[in-house]
């Protein structure tokens, strides 16, 4: 585990951290018992912690939330930095929704939506154009519609209670390992996504959503017997 967080801090992705220190502070409240481990991991954290401290300005973890949230007008983006690159590209897509009427501008349309406002290069240079949506959710919203995200996010929160549940109330101990770790890694996902340029062709993506629904069919298998 200490692994898989050194190299998430020194990766420098603001979202992938504040995923990982969440993950991290849900598995503390929901999972660890008060025993001899709790030392241990509180000790890992502390290193973890420290790291993040050493080599990223909390100011920037932060003002990635903070700047995410905030409404924009389309006059005050700066173009300059990240945040202001993508709450640009949010903006594009909010707009094309709009025109459709919530429907959507259809799938992978996103690309040609974006080339066509002609209004995303990252520090104000000619010659780099992002097209990419940079918010997998919105992503989704933008390219799927009102209807049909609304649907997925009912189905991801069902899945991540499903497995929470499976890992409180199963008695196969395997099972109960599987289903914990897939419900923190699908809230860790759903924080971490929204760094990434896209993470619709991201194998372990599909990967993660095969594996958490063979997880609760199999606890369902069980619980038929």
């Amino acid at each position: 585990m200490l692994s898989v967080l050194l190299v998430v801090v020194f990766t420098g992705s603001r979202g992938a951290v504040i995923a990982s220190l969440v993950v991290l502070s849900l598995y503390f409240i929901i999972y660890v018992k008060l025993n001899h481990l709790l030392l241990l991991y509180s000790l890992l954290g502390a290193t973890v912690s420290l790291c993040v401290a050493r080599f990223l300005d909390f100011h920037f973890l932060t003002e990635a939330i903070l700047g995410l949230l905030a409404y924009v007008s389309w006059d005050s983006i700066n173009h300059s930095d990240s945040i202001g690159l993508r709450q640009q590209l949010i903006l594009n897509g909010f707009r094309s929704l709009k025109s459709t009427y919530g429907l959507g501008i259809g799938g992978g349309a996103d690309l040609k939506m974006q080339q066509i406002y002609n209004n995303t290069y990252y520090g104000n240079h000619a010659d780099n154009l992002i097209l990419s949506m940079h918010n997998f959710w919105v992503e989704l919203l933008v390219n799927g519609g009102a209807i049909f995200f609304l649907l997925f996010v009912v189905w991801y929160l069902m899945m991540i209670h499903k497995l929470h549940y499976i890992s409180k109330h199963s008695y196969d101990n395997r099972l109960q390992y599987f289903a914990s770790s897939s419900c923190l890694a699908l809230i860790g996902f759903s924080l971490a996504a929204i760094s990434a340029s896209s993470v619709i062709y991201f194998f372990p993506m599909w990967l993660l959503f095969g594996f958490s629904i063979a997880t609760i069919n199999n606890y369902l298998r069980m619980e038929a017997k």
